[in-house]
């Protein structure tokens, strides 16, 4: 089945890359709560752009992309540090965006389907609603 070798090459080259790091990378689309303590101006929900990077105060534009929440939080502490004294940064993934499936065919729901996590081909069929017996076999 054409679908399922397509669709299974790409989640597989997806679980090896999420399996092969420690921590989540951020990714565009991807939206966080960066919270500066003790500075409610400072503190943003953001959206990561589509060339990766994030826009703050104080910080202007700032790569976010391919960072860990943790190295990201030490980037931008280590910004805000220039301009407020002793800042305690937090930043929290609210949306994870950045992994998108597209089930474009050949499934009875067809669209974009998120993935928050490494997913096998036998977990996407059900959530795609099944394949169609209208779908290529070959």
């Amino acid at each position: 089945m054409k679908i399922l070798v397509l669709l299974g090459t790409m989640l597989l080259l997806f679980s090896a890359t999420a399996l092969a790091q420690d921590a989540y990378l951020v990714g565009p689309g991807d939206v966080l709560d960066v919270q500066v303590w003790d500075n409610k101006d400072l503190s943003q929900v953001v959206f990561v752009a589509p060339d990766g990077k994030i826009s703050l105060p104080l910080t202007g534009q700032i790569r976010a992309a391919g960072l860990t929440i943790d190295e990201l939080q030490d980037q931008l502490g280590s910004r805000y540090s220039k301009t407020v004294k002793a800042p305690s940064v937090s930043v929290i993934l609210k949306e994870i965006r950045s992994r998108p499936l597209h089930l474009v065919s050949g499934f009875a729901k067809t669209g974009i389907l998120q993935l928050t996590q490494p997913t096998r081909i036998l977990e996407i069929i059900p959530l795609s609603g099944g394949i169609l017996p209208t779908a290529d076999g070959e």
